[in-house]
């Protein structure tokens, strides 16, 4: 009686030594390193470094040939490029691609098969207005298309450029919308998130008509 009471004390002892051996064996544990880190990443969204970028004039010297900022300088005297920094950085960063900007577009507008310039500029009265400096043969012609009001900042309006082909547009006068087809590309002056016009050519000159109210 005794060896046996003996024996089941030490399989009691052997069994809590067991139990004891690894209290978390049976425990699933959590790693909340990622998710803490992910939480971290979260919190702090950082955008692309190009939308921190500051703008400055030096961006026109990518985009703009020399010889249609030479022209500006001899030709328009009274005008120059506007600072970037009238622009909120959004929109200047929304409308730079890799041919472009929201105040410079260039292409054939008058499908004479030559690239022609098309810039907003300000001049010594703070006046903005959207300029064309077209080939003409091996020289170049000055073409005033859009005024604008005086020079405000920030400014929240831009140009761009329309493909050739179907355009919609809206005839105020009927309050009805209609469909043209262009031939050449054309040149959209935006009031951003709101109005706009698009020139074209036809019958060897600018025309335009209301793209946006």
């Amino acid at each position: 009686m005794k060896l046996q009471k003996k024996n089941f004390i030490i399989l009691l002892i052997g069994l809590l030594a067991c139990a004891q051996r690894n209290p978390t064996a049976d425990v699933p544990v959590i790693d909340t390193s990622n998710r803490e880190l992910t939480k971290l990443n979260e919190k702090q969204v950082i955008p692309p470094k190009d939308l921190l970028t500051s703008y400055d004039s030096t961006i026109y010297g990518q985009y703009v040939p020399e010889v249609i900022l030479s022209i500006i300088r001899e030709k328009l005297p009274n005008w120059q490029l506007i600072a970037p920094n009238y622009w909120d950085n959004f929109w200047f960063h929304e409308y730079k691609k890799h041919n472009s900007l929201v105040s410079f577009i260039k292409g054939d507008f008058n499908c004479d098969k030559k690239d022609d310039y098309v810039l907003m500029l300000v001049d010594k009265n703070e006046e903005i207005a959207v300029w064309i400096i077209q080939t003409n043969g091996i020289n170049y012609k000055n073409v005033l298309l859009h005024e604008f009001s005086q020079l405000e900042k920030p400014i929240e309006y831009g140009i761009e450029f329309v493909p050739k082909g179907k355009l919609d547009y809206i005839d105020l006068d009927i309050e009805e919308a209609g469909t043209i087809d262009i031939q050449c590309p054309g040149i959209q002056v935006m009031h951003f998130e709101s109005a706009a016009v698009t020139y074209f050519w036809e019958n060897g000159k600018y025309s335009s008509v209301q793209t946006a109210d």
